[in-house]
């Protein structure tokens, strides 16, 4: 007899291990009984037999299988040999076989699918896939890759007659499932068929009770050396089978939206209502969030309540997040009927709504209020002012998540009804003024401030000393920043406990090159007149300096390093910025030169007038010279300041730049200037493209003065007239920012 550690064993064990390998778990079944008869010198003649290579994929997938039926022979007689009576464990092997009545289970294959039977299968061809189980049985053929089973790839599709076919000829495929351990129940589930769903209920009551008074299915699964048996008393209850990631039948029609395929599978089993799955949340939880009211009625009627409801996610926060009121309102009831009467002693079951917490720890009110869900807070208010004073996990308030995500209309029903939540304090002692403008919702800081009774909350400063104009300038929130400065009532010398004003704060940005959201909040506070904070005087600093000794000898040489380093990048930055601004000049005198020496219209070749431009009557004709002769000298201003700021010297670069940026910005303007006049007066003879161009040529020039104006704009203005009138066009630049800023944090949200 064949040792069990024969080499030939060995060499088939390990091409079993290396083939289930792949990341797909495969056990074989079990050999015919023809084959398990055969004796020691059959298996022994086979073993010696040369093992040659197939030399197509579907000859090579029976080559396999035919090696790993002899590995089983041999399996099976080395467990004989181990026991006394070796004619019991033969009467036990014939007795498994004879009451195996399913194919492979879980990656338990026979043969791979041929490929006529799976082209018939997909086309939904009854009449090819009948002739070929005729001439070769499909019953325990799968797909390559899935294990989908003849039921599966039916089901899937949707063809009707095919599966009721398959199921009249194989009605044990119901109980079968696939690599993902789904069953066709899923996948019809997942594909909306309702028709194949209850053809397959069907067919597996009936296979069930034909099989009550027998004694139940067997799954074979041969793993390594071992086989094992376990068999299935009963009817199994397809309907709370779960696949890999425990989503039974009904779980899958909610999550693809087949809603009235939902309602037959509850109607058929309620109890998968309150399954859970790997996501712990149930069919009802489903029902809940997608506010899909019949449902949840159906599902919460008529029964108690299982233990798996408490420790699924919140139902609550489902229906807030379906915001259907009728849906939260039967959610609240079927909780307050039956979670009190589900286990005698359970600790959790007296937890009153408000405080019950979501994954990310927030209240059902707080759940409502982040998501404006208005008609949820109204429901929860009216039920109890007391769920508006629970905070929760995040150490929020219900009104703290409203403010911070911006929703006004739920702090205005907040505060009609519990008007002193105003006063209430997340755990860094802020209000909602403070988280408002830390975000930077600048609709909730117009609101405040609209309102006289909130003015206590404008220069409060949090557990930091930090008031709400410091937190919207540490966020770089250059509109809430200017909303705030411009208001008379916020005071702009408040210093935090760092000693810090919130000028000081917009001067001390982390990153090495402050973005452009940061530079406009330090403009916005520079045009407010925001001061910095009193300097420290010598003396401090001189005993600050002697108390940390050869520490602060250290400490002073890494920052000459820092500071070497950071003015050798400021150098570089300014030499090409002004190597760029150079050959713009350049360009724009050069244009300019050329339209200089090329009128719009030509010029007179007769006299009197010979040589004189041709439109020199027309009223835009002026404008056109004025604005291109000033363009070009302007221009070559800026290209004579820049050489003189590329001889090195930082403070020379830094003046040049101050001059030169705003004569720029002049000359780019008349350009702009020139082009529409010139092309206005070609075409003044029709009206309609005339005033075409006038219109487009406006709207550049402000989009242009909007854009431009900033950027050679002094940081800092104390002359009040000037102060009014620059900051509207900062304050357009900032909304055209924030609006874009806005729009691509929306895109990236949405991918």
């Amino acid at each position: 007899m064949a040792s069990s550690s024969s080499p030939e064993h060995e060499y088939l064990t390990s091409k079993r291990r290396n083939y289930s390998g792949r990341g797909e778990e495969n056990n074989f079944p079990l050999p015919e009984l023809k084959a398990q008869q055969q004796s020691e010198a059959d298996v022994e003649s086979k073993l010696e037999s040369p093992v040659g290579e197939p030399s197509h994929p579907h000859d090579e997938a029976e080559h396999f299988f035919d090696e790993t039926r002899l590995t089983t022979n041999i399996s099976s007689i080395a467990l004989s040999s181990e026991c006394s009576d070796l004619e019991m464990n033969l009467q036990r092997n014939q007795t498994l076989v004879g009451k195996l009545t399913l194919p492979a289970g879980k990656g338990e294959v026979s043969s791979w699918m041929k490929p006529e039977v799976y082209r018939a299968i997909t086309k939904g061809d009854k009449d090819s896939f009948t002739s070929e189980d005729d001439k070769h049985s499909v019953l325990e053929q799968v797909s390559s890759r899935k294990k989908n089973t003849v039921l599966h790839v039916a089901a899937s599709l949707g063809h009707y007659k095919l599966v009721e076919e398959i199921l009249n000829r194989y009605p044990q495929l119901v109980k079968c499932k696939n690599s993902n351990d789904d069953l066709a129940l899923h996948l019809a589930a997942s594909a909306g068929h309702q028709s194949i769903v209850e053809c397959i209920l069907h067919h597996a009551k009936q296979h069930a009770g034909g099989q009550a008074s027998g004694s139940g299915q067997l799954k074979i699964v041969i793993e390594e050396d071992n086989i094992t048996a376990s068999g299935n008393n009963g009817q199994l209850d397809i309907l709370i089978e779960k696949n890999e990631e425990e989503n039974t039948a009904l779980h899958v029609a909610m999550k693809n939206q087949h809603y009235k395929l939902a309602k037959f599978l509850v109607e058929k089993n309620q109890e998968a209502s309150v399954s859970l799955n790997q996501e712990k949340m149930s069919p009802l939880y489903m029902a809940a969030e997608a506010g899909r009211l019949e449902l949840v009625n159906l599902m919460t009627a008529n029964r108690r309540a299982k233990i798996t409801d408490l420790k699924g996610k919140s139902l609550v926060h489902a229906a807030i997040k379906g915001r259907k009121r009728d849906v939260l309102d039967a959610v609240m009831r079927y909780q307050s009927t039956n979670l009190p009467t589900l286990v005698e002693g359970w600790c959790s079951l007296s937890i009153p709504f408000d405080e019950e917490f979501d994954e990310k720890g927030r209240t059902p009110l707080s759940f409502a209020a982040s998501i404006g869900f208005l008609d949820g807070v109204r429901y929860f208010l009216n039920k109890t002012f007391k769920a508006a004073y629970t905070r929760d996990q995040n150490g929020f308030f219900p009104i703290h998540w409203a403010s911070i995500r911006g929703h006004v209309n739920i702090i205005k029903v907040f505060l009609q009804r519990c008007p002193d939540s105003l006063e209430l304090l997340n755990k860094q002692d802020q209000n909602i003024l403070h988280v408002a403008a830390e975000i930077g919702k600048a609709n909730v800081v117009l609101y405040i401030l609209q309102m006289p009774e909130f003015e206590m909350l404008l220069n409060e400063k949090d557990v930091d000393g930090n008031t709400p104009l410091h937190l919207a300038t540490e966020g770089g929130h250059p509109r809430v920043v200017s909303i705030l400065a411009w208001n008379k009532r916020v005071k702009l010398e408040l210093t935090n406990n760092k000693g810090l004003t919130a000028m000081d704060v917009a001067l001390n940005y982390p990153q090495p090159t402050p973005s452009f959201k940061q530079r406009l909040t330090w403009m916005a506070l520079g045009y407010a007149s925001a001061p910095r904070a009193p300097q420290l005087s010598k003396s401090t600093i001189g005993e600050k300096t002697q108390s940390t000794g050869t520490k602060g000898e250290n400490t002073q040489s890494t920052d000459t390093k820092g500071e070497n380093t950071q003015s050798t990048d400021t150098n570089n930055s300014s030499k090409d910025r002004v190597e760029t601004l150079l050959l713009v000049a350049t360009l724009v005198a050069t244009v300019t030169f050329a339209a200089g020496f090329t009128i719009p219209g030509g010029y007179n070749s007769s006299d009197p007038k010979q040589g004189m431009a041709t439109l020199v009557q027309k009223h835009l004709f002026p404008v056109f010279l004025i604005s291109n002769t000033i363009a070009m000298y302007s221009s070559i201003v800026v290209v004579v300041i820049l050489i003189w700021a590329q001889l090195g010297d930082l403070s020379l670069v830094v003046a040049s730049l101050k001059l030169a940026v705003p004569l720029l910005g002049i000359s780019l303007t008349m350009v702009s200037l020139t082009f529409m006049a010139g092309v206005h007066m070609v075409v003044s003879n029709l009206n309609w493209l005339a005033n075409f161009i006038l219109i487009t040529g406006s709207i550049s020039l402000l989009a242009l003065l909007v854009v431009f104006v900033p950027l050679f704009l002094p940081s800092s203005l104390n002359n009040h007239i000037l102060q009014h009138i620059l900051r509207y066009p900062l304050y357009l630049l900032i909304l055209v920012i924030e609006w874009v800023t806005e729009r691509k944090a929306h895109d990236d949200t949405e991918e």
